[in-house]
């Protein structure tokens, strides 16, 4: 997808931004993230905010997207073990099957979006209302709120995004079959109460603590002391993965453990 004035592409932004840039892609955000120099800085901020009012989308750039969002995709679900586990255990514990995880990532409904479609969603999702403006670095001799009341102040808010509702997560039990596993990895899901839920802070405390305990068990085990899996945790919901070299296979349980 084509930027608004100036186009940038990741090859001119290799050379624009030495000092280092990235746009990171999770499930509900995209952080676009640029450094650059004192002296960079209010142009780099002037065409932040030229993306913020719109971007062209053209039929090349849409499809040099979507290729991407499939290749990301599969390599997030079936690429290395140590990443792969971390995202199939929620796949998992969502109640996705083996043939939904693999439709998943091959995202062949992707296909299907127009340029129509990509530019309205755009307009619609890419707004003040669902943005945040973060700003960090050596700037006591810029008047940063006026620079950034000019070029955002007139920007339409835009209307906050609603998310679809997702699927209440259980704990599940899944063998998977894989390719190319070479060495021991595993990875364990909790099922964590909400942000707002007076638990989550003790919750929060617990799980770095279980962490620093699963973290000195998996150390003893390296070094032969105590059987590899025999670690427990008390009364959570889990969902966990054991890679096994012999089989090759990726086993994920989840149930009440005690």
């Amino acid at each position: 997808m084509a930027n608004a004035n100036p186009d940038k592409t990741t090859i001119k932004l290799d050379s624009q931004r030495s000092l280092g840039w990235s746009f990171p892609v999770s499930r509900r955000t995209t952080l676009f993230t640029e450094v650059a120099s004192v002296e960079q800085f209010p142009g780099v901020l002037s065409q932040a905010a030229a993306r913020m009012r719109g971007v062209q989308v053209t039929k090349t750039g849409l499809a040099d997207a979507v290729n991407h969002a499939r290749s990301e995709l599969n390599d997030m679900l079936y690429g290395p073990a140590m990443g792969a586990l971390y995202y199939q255990v929620r796949e998992v514990a969502m109640g996705r099957k083996d043939e939904d995880i693999l439709r998943r990532a091959a995202a062949k409904n992707l296909g299907k979006l127009t340029v129509s479609e990509a530019d309205q969603q755009l307009k619609r999702r890419f707004v003040p209302a669902n943005a945040v403006l973060s700003l960090a670095g050596n700037l006591q001799d810029i008047d940063v709120p006026a620079l950034v009341q000019n070029l955002f102040g007139s920007i339409p808010a835009g209307t906050p995004f609603a998310h679809v509702s997702q699927p209440r997560l259980q704990s599940g039990s899944r063998t998977l079959a894989l390719e190319g596993i070479k060495n021991s990895a595993g990875v364990v899901a909790v099922l964590a109460p909400a942000l707002e839920d007076s638990l989550h802070p003790s919750f929060y405390l617990n799980a770095l603590l279980l962490g620093s305990h699963f973290n000195h068990l998996w150390l003893r085990d390296r070094e032969g002391h105590v059987p590899y899996g025999r670690a427990s945790v008390s009364a959570v919901p889990v969902v966990g993965f054991e890679v096994r070299d012999e089989e090759q296979r990726l086993r994920l349980d989840g149930s009440w453990r005690r």
